[in-house]
């Protein structure tokens, strides 16, 4: 992981990885991981307002002009789709590039 964005399903408040190596079965695994931060949760939301998709933006560094470009490749999804993106959960530096970018996104506070 080099701080590229790591998307995941936002069923759970745990970072996506695993514990264990695949190459060593079930065996923890003696290399150290990057930690991964969260940098915001997304919400796809309908006309209803009924929440149809949810995902977390994760990274191992700070978020930087990647994330935000793919803040904005999800934002232009639910456009497409007919949908809402809200973001909650969003990262005090995510916030600050949200607010330099000026990308009008649903935030909840």
């Amino acid at each position: 992981m080099d701080g590229q964005p790591i998307i995941a399903p936002a069923c759970s408040q745990e970072a996506p990885w695993s514990s264990t190596d695949e190459n060593r079965g079930n065996q923890a695994s003696t290399k150290r991981m990057a930690e991964l931060q969260l940098w915001c949760r997304v919400a796809f939301v309908d006309p209803e307002g009924t929440v149809v998709e949810r995902i977390a933006l994760w990274g191992t560094v700070a978020p930087d002009l990647g994330a935000l470009e793919e803040v904005a490749h999800l934002q232009c999804r639910a456009t497409r789709s007919g949908l809402r993106a809200v973001l909650s959960e969003v990262a005090p530096a995510m916030d600050e590039l949200l607010e330099l970018a000026g990308l009008a996104l649903e935030v909840e506070r």
